[in-house]
């Protein structure tokens, strides 16, 4: 979508972006059913993830030949208010835990992991601090599937919100916190605790939210 030759989650964010500051443009017009709206959006989505997205590019038409093979990276120069924009929206879509997963990578980016996790760790949240979201990366060891829990506590040691309470096979995660509490309303400035507990394995990093 936004011609640069190679399929990536910055297609979708693109086209997110022009729906924020040209919502009448064409393009935007996916399903061809004369009008911009969350449906142009998912088929947008749907048709990345299936490998099924052609575009006409300046020179060439690009086809995802792989379904599910999309390029994921960080977007750069994002500003605050697109970054909120797009949060709304995605607040909007069903999206699976991987499509959703692509989106915070693409907003806030993410720490290197390894592909075979050898222990459990939790890794400090990016960007630290944060506005108005933040992600959170983990890891599971190979041959040691547990059931893991991690909370969100403030200064004072409440619990603000749950953002993992399952059983997790072995590989590495990525999490996000929107900076609400269990209710979905915002929280205020300040120091909060993330703390993972998986078997034997428990750790505890702070975090700061800066609006």
């Amino acid at each position: 979508f936004n011609e640069d030759g190679r399929l990536s989650i910055s297609d979708a964010i693109a086209f997110l972006l022009l729906g924020f500051s040209d919502p009448v443009d064409q393009r935007l017009d996916r399903n061809s059913d004369g009008k911009y709206d969350l449906n142009d959006i998912i088929a947008l989505v749907n048709d990345i993830w299936n490998g099924t997205c052609s575009e006409v590019a300046v020179y060439a038409t690009l086809l995802a030949s792989t379904p599910g093979d999309v390029l994921v990276e960080k977007v750069d120069g994002l500003s605050v208010e697109q970054i909120e924009y797009i949060e709304t929206i995605l607040k909007k879509l069903d999206l699976t835990p991987e499509q959703e997963a692509a989106f915070r990578i693409a907003l806030y980016g993410q720490p290197g992991k390894a592909s075979l996790p050898k222990a459990f760790a939790l890794s400090q949240n990016a960007p630290n601090p944060f506005n108005p979201a933040t992600t959170i990366s983990y890891s599971v060891p190979e041959g040691a599937a547990a059931a893991v829990d991690m909370k969100v506590y403030d200064i004072r040691g409440q619990l603000v919100r749950t953002l993992v309470n399952e059983s997790k096979e072995a590989g590495s995660y990525t999490v996000f916190w929107d900076g609400t509490d269990e209710s979905g309303r915002k929280v205020s400035n300040g120091v909060y605790f993330y703390r993972m507990r998986a078997g034997k394995f428990v750790q505890t990093r702070k975090m700061v939210l800066l609006k």
